[in-house]
């Protein structure tokens, strides 16, 4: 589960839903100011995404050769490597929002 945050107060959180996908849960005192995303207000029912992650936490993902280095020293310790480890890995300042 990754804590999210915005404007230095948490926001929601995410997390693995079903076989690869994952869903993002706004806590239920977050104001609509605090939204991640324009195309995700808040909302109380979660926001589900059946492969991979919601595209706003999918956008700052590294690519290329840097994608390659972290998977190849970080897939043994998390026994996977999809997208949802690496956002938990480089994704504590995200640009955008």
């Amino acid at each position: 589960m990754i804590k999210v945050w915005t404007d230095a107060a948490e926001a929601g959180l995410l997390d693995r839903q079903r076989d690869r996908g994952s869903a993002f849960a706004y806590l239920p005192e977050t104001v609509p100011q605090r939204a991640v995303s324009v195309t995700m207000p808040v909302r109380l029912p979660s926001w589900d995404v059946p492969f991979g992650l919601p595209p706003i936490f999918e956008m700052n993902l590294p690519e290329g050769a840097l994608r390659e280095r972290l998977r190849l020293a970080f897939a043994k310790a998390t026994g996977t490597f999809d997208d949802f480890d690496l956002l938990a890995i480089v994704g504590r300042s995200q640009v955008g929002r």
